[in-house]
């Protein structure tokens, strides 16, 4: 299906993994930057906002879960 239609199919089932090729996520990314880019400059900066609480998120929990012993690695949080 084209991109509209997976759009549309990810909001009616929600799903809470998503697999694909690399040329869906390119397109997917594609099709963000442009709604991105004509968004109101509110929603834009809200985006870039976003993006960066998430990777700092994603490098701290990165660093807390390796900065651990071998064995520690392994264990629940």
């Amino acid at each position: 299906e084209n991109m509209d239609k997976v759009a549309q199919n990810l909001l009616e089932v929600s799903p809470t993994v998503l697999t694909g090729v690399h040329r869906f996520y390119e397109k997917f990314r594609d099709r963000v930057s442009e709604n991105i880019q004509q968004a109101s400059g509110f929603k834009r900066r809200l985006f870039y906002w976003a993006i960066a609480v998430g990777k700092r998120r994603a490098r701290a929990g990165f660093k807390r879960r390796f900065n651990r012993p071998a064995h520690a690695q392994f264990q629940a949080d």
